[in-house]
């Protein structure tokens, strides 16, 4: 049959395609889509797991310093707002306006500052202590991250009885050690960064330590690890008469120091030294803690310590000590545990005069965890062991991390998952 001159073929290339049609298109490019973007995602996520395994201790340092640093923080501004602790702040501000105690110094330059800049005085503790507090954190995060491949380095900045152990127990912070610690830093950067010290390493410490050692008497006991720094970091580069000038003064000032509170130590009434503070608008609560301390003798306050050898904390303080050697030898096994227990046991000899003068048993321990420390970062610094530690298996690593997140130990000695990191943390935010 012949074809029809007038039927012509139809061009397809503009017809519209049927629903169907598009419905498949749609679909495959949504695929597409998915398909590129589980890909990408999958990218990003391995690249982030490898950044945080690589960097794992730089990582948990700083979010466990940060907010640890955060909830000491908010705990301050709560006491400043309230009014002041009797013992976190009333020990800072016990001043010599009426007569001459010890510790009395720093409170008196306290409220002389506080009433030529008219400043409350509490407002002006509250910046000093936030700012050494924070300087603190920071100086210990920046070594942390400096030998970030370290791991036992990276567990002993957060261990329980460190730098968090404030945050844990925030009755136990804000005391002044704080200024003890302080004179540390300039020995600790000199040695961390050069690898020696120099003189004006050391003037700033002693200028440093002389605050420390009037502010309270209880800091002379760190004297002989100061007195260490110095000779490791600076053998190589004074003579050993400078040697000996340097670390000289300490002693020496460390020693005056202790005698004039052997020789202030106590006033009849507190109300001597809580006049001031009144007088400064300060409710008269602050002064019943460390300021009403000072009405008791040095007897006294053995006969008061002296029944907690007795009680069931002793036993308690026993079993948090067996916790932090086992503690040390677990994250030192593989650098010479024995040699670290030991020098961690006779960091602690040290402060054991303060366990029958006061019953905060915690903090002296957090004393001794602080100087092994120091000393650890400054000798392992100087002759380099510190790159050469092995790190740790991952199983290992996230066991020790959960103890030190887990447990924390109470200012008076007492190791319990109540004043673990992880339990603040809870408390703070939830």
């Amino acid at each position: 049959m012949p074809l029809n001159p007038f039927l012509t073929l139809r061009d397809t290339s503009h017809v519209p395609p049927t629903t169907a049609e598009s419905k498949l298109h749609f679909l495959h490019t949504a695929l597409l889509m998915v398909q590129n973007t589980s890909i990408m995602i999958n990218i990003k996520f391995s690249t982030i797991t490898t950044f945080l395994i690589q960097n794992r201790n730089a990582v948990t340092l700083t979010v466990v310093y940060s907010l640890a640093l955060f909830i000491i923080l908010d705990g301050l501004y709560h006491d400043i707002i309230g009014g002041g602790n009797p013992w976190k702040q009333g020990d800072w501000l016990i001043n010599n306006h009426e007569l001459t105690v010890r510790r009395g110094f720093f409170g008196s330059s306290l409220l002389v500052i506080s009433s030529f800049f008219d400043i409350p005085v509490l407002y002006l503790l509250g910046y000093i202590q936030a700012a050494i507090v924070s300087i603190i954190f920071v100086f210990f995060w920046y070594v942390g991250l400096r030998h970030r491949n370290c791991d036992i380095l990276t567990f002993l900045l957060i261990s329980p009885v460190f730098l968090i152990f404030w945050a844990n127990d925030l009755q136990g912070g804000l005391r002044k050690e704080l200024l003890a610690y302080l004179a540390f830093l300039p020995l600790l950067y000199g040695i961390v960064r050069d690898g020696f010290l120099q003189s004006q390493h050391i003037l700033v410490s002693l200028f440093l330590w002389v605050i420390a050692v009037v502010a309270h008497e209880a800091n002379v006991f760190f004297t002989p690890f100061l007195v260490f720094l110095i000779f490791i970091g600076y053998a190589s580069q004074g003579t050993m008469r400078s040697l000996f000038f340097y670390s000289f003064a300490f002693v020496a000032i460390s020693a005056s120091a202790f005698v004039f509170a052997l020789t202030h130590s106590g006033v009849e009434s507190f109300m001597d030294v809580c006049r001031a503070l009144q007088d400064a608008g300060l409710n008269q609560h602050i002064c019943h803690g460390a300021i009403r301390w000072l009405e008791y003798d040095f007897l006294d306050k053995v006969d008061k310590t002296q029944a907690r050898f007795f009680s069931w904390d002793f036993y308690y303080f026993l079993v948090t000590c067996l916790l932090m050697c086992s503690f040390i030898v677990v994250i030192f096994r593989n650098f010479h545990p024995k040699r670290a227990l030991f020098f961690f046991f006779i960091a602690n000899m040290f402060f054991l005069p303060l366990y029958i003068t006061a019953i905060d048993w915690g903090r002296w321990v957090s004393f001794g965890m602080f100087t092994f420390i120091s000393v650890f970062i400054a000798v392992a610094s100087q002759n380099g062991t510190i790159r050469e530690i092995p790190r740790m298996s991952s199983i290992s690593w996230v066991c020790i991390l959960l103890f030190c997140m887990v447990f924390g130990v109470h200012h008076g000695g007492v190791a319990s998952f109540e004043y673990g990191m992880f339990k603040t943390i809870l408390q703070i935010f939830f």
